[in-house]
């Protein structure tokens, strides 16, 4: 451990081991000026780190409403060819085979 005393004219022999005012404010100086980038750095990416949750948060959203929406679409077909079978089977008479198909679909979805 380094005392720290005022240099004096004529200490020559003590010089390496003395500190003077000056060092001192240069030390001090020199570890203000590292915190002053070290929080400059942390404010500028303390909002990248923000946005990029708020990013993970919105894709992850956007894969849940993408399933929904596929779900939604295929119980939207199902109705429609549900529909039309009723329309062509009160037209023609016939398509009970595709009913039992239509409502194993329906069943599937259902339960």
């Amino acid at each position: 451990m380094a005392l720290i005393k005022p240099k004096f004219r004529g200490e020559g022999d003590m010089e390496a081991l003395t500190f003077n005012i000056h060092d001192i404010m240069v030390l001090l100086g020199l570890i203000t000026a590292i915190w002053a980038v070290y929080k400059i750095i942390k404010e500028i990416s303390e909002p990248r780190k923000a946005l990029e949750k708020q990013v993970d948060t919105l894709e992850l959203w956007h894969r849940e409403d993408h399933k929904r929406i596929k779900d939604m679409e295929e119980q939207q077909k199902l109705i429609l060819k549900s529909l039309y079978l009723l329309i062509e089977h009160e037209v023609t008479g016939n398509g009970i085979t595709d009913f039992k198909s239509i409502k194993t679909d329906i069943e599937r979805i259902i339960f």
